[in-house]
């Protein structure tokens, strides 16, 4: 027979219109444990974007290709949507505004590219849009995108630690089927790890085959680094594209 208080807070930041949401309250009541609380709100939004989370994010490209995506900003609050923007943060993605889209004044967009010559990685990056709506005068899209050669490498990097014994393979792959490629050598500089290539699978596959032994702690080297050595290993192909790829190799020596 007792009572208690309890305050739901909700953000309405990213919804409009009829907005529905529960929330389940469990307690120690034998009878009723668990209830329901419906909420309902019917909210007013003088800018929508789209997608909602404000973010946008890119599927795996191939170095070389653009892809291009659409933010849409909408408003049925003033007669006619103006957007500006500017280069994003980092610079990273090419970014431009189309007002009046369709030849509707209240719908614009912010429209994302992912530039040819981006270096292959996962990059993120924001870019402020700026609007002529008063209660939201400016909106940052979060934007994603990750860019792969025209050969592929597991893993990325190389990391032996505190091993004894260096033993690891990186394999070469190509991005697309189909793509023709050969491995046509390799090297790192770190001498202590030796380097073989494999040819497994011709235009499938490619083994790069790492072994060796880590350096004396009394090595100069070791000293020098503190004992956390670090080396690349450079993968050379007949791609014009993708003439060479490097692979971080580090590992950790017991000073």
């Amino acid at each position: 027979g007792e009572s208690t208080e309890m305050e739901i807070r909700f953000n309405s930041k990213k919804f409009n219109g009829k907005t529905y949401k529960s929330v389940q309250i469990t307690s120690n009541d034998p009878l009723n444990p668990v209830v329901d609380v419906m909420i309902m709100a019917n909210i007013f939004a003088p800018l929508i974007v789209d997608p909602p989370s404000e973010r946008v994010g890119f599927t795996r490209s191939l170095r070389g290709e653009t892809m291009t995506k659409p933010v849409a900003f909408r408003t049925g609050h003033i007669p006619e949507l103006e957007l500006s923007v500017g280069n994003t943060r980092q610079d990273l993605f090419d970014v431009k505004v189309v007002n009046g889209v369709d030849g509707d004044p209240q719908l614009s967009h912010l429209e994302v590219t992912v530039p040819a010559d981006m270096a292959p990685g996962r990059h993120r990056d924001v870019v402020r849009v700026s609007t002529n709506v008063p209660e939201r005068p400016t909106v940052d899209v979060e934007i994603q995108a990750w860019v792969v050669q025209e050969l592929t490498v597991s893993p990325e990097q190389v990391s032996f630690r505190y091993k004894k014994t260096f033993k690891q393979t990186v394999r070469v792959a190509p991005f697309k089927k189909g793509t023709e490629f050969k491995v046509t050598g390799a090297e790192i500089d770190l001498p202590e790890v030796n380097v073989e290539v494999i040819e497994t699978l011709p235009n499938a596959e490619t083994q790069i085959h790492l072994s060796g032994h880590p350096i004396d702690k009394d090595d100069p080297r070791a000293l020098d680094a503190q004992g956390r050595i670090k080396g690349t290993l450079r993968i050379f192909t007949n791609l014009k594209n993708t003439p060479e790829i490097e692979v971080p190799v580090t590992y950790m020596v017991r000073m």
